[in-house]
């Protein structure tokens, strides 16, 4: 994987500096984000896949995990309905696909951009973006897939590292289809700022030591086809 060399670093490290987030567009040079939006959106297995599940509880406790076989389906279809009454009851809650931790020594594209996430490339372009030496958590990057009546509600990522990024693989998306990324102010309701699904961007934002940053996916709208596609992760200072 290979950082677009045409990046205006001064700028963003400048625009990071007053908005504590960043969007880079076109981050990776476009034959290596094609090759990867390929393999997430056509050529990795299915059952790869997995379904992430949560209604109420602490933030913390771990989700249900469904893997994506056909067998599975319905399965996944029956907490639907728990899960959306959670969401009503503004409890944190969320249901999207994700990938978990592959083999040891999986050469796949994925694992390939989880290996350049925590190298020294990335690790310098987010340093001279922030100001501090930071380093991959380890565990904590996964590709997500979001697709009709999918959503993650807010919630704030304390205690995950840093900084977290949002690598976007997403193509021809619309804002009217939802799955839409929306970075809140600390009472939860007011809208700092919303980001629209696309191909080939990264977002950057500051994690505060003490609250987090609201933030959350609204739902992506019944009918939709098209897939939204992105890599999360999180890093902590050295």
């Amino acid at each position: 994987m290979r950082i677009n060399p045409n990046l205006n670093i001064d700028q963003l490290k400048e625009d990071y500096e007053n908005d504590k987030n960043i969007i880079v567009h076109n981050f990776l040079i476009d034959e290596d984000a094609e090759m990867l939006w390929d393999w997430l959106a056509n050529k990795m297995p299915e059952d790869w896949w997995f379904t992430a599940l949560k209604g109420g509880g602490d933030y913390n406790d771990a989700p249900q995990s469904i893997r994506r076989t056909d067998s599975n389906t319905q399965k996944i279809l029956d907490n639907y309905s728990s899960i959306y009454n959670s969401f009503h009851n503004n409890e944190f809650s969320y249901i999207f696909d994700r990938t978990h931790d592959h083999v040891e020594a999986c050469d796949c594209l994925l694992c390939k951009y989880i290996s350049f996430f925590s190298g020294a490339a990335m690790n310098e372009f987010v340093s001279n973006i922030t100001g501090i030496d930071q380093k991959l958590k380890k565990g904590e990057v996964f590709a997500s897939r979001f697709t009709e009546n999918q959503f993650l509600s807010p919630h704030h990522d304390h205690k995950k590292g840093n900084t977290g990024t949002v690598y976007s693989l997403t193509k021809n998306w619309h804002p009217s289809y939802g799955g839409n990324l929306y970075i809140l102010d600390q009472d939860y309701k007011t809208i700092e700022k919303v980001v629209i699904s696309t191909f080939n961007r990264l977002v950057l934002f500051d994690i505060p030591s003490r609250n987090g940053i609201p933030h959350y996916v609204s739902h992506v709208v019944p009918g939709v086809r098209q897939k939204r596609l992105s890599i999360t992760g999180w890093l902590a200072a050295l």
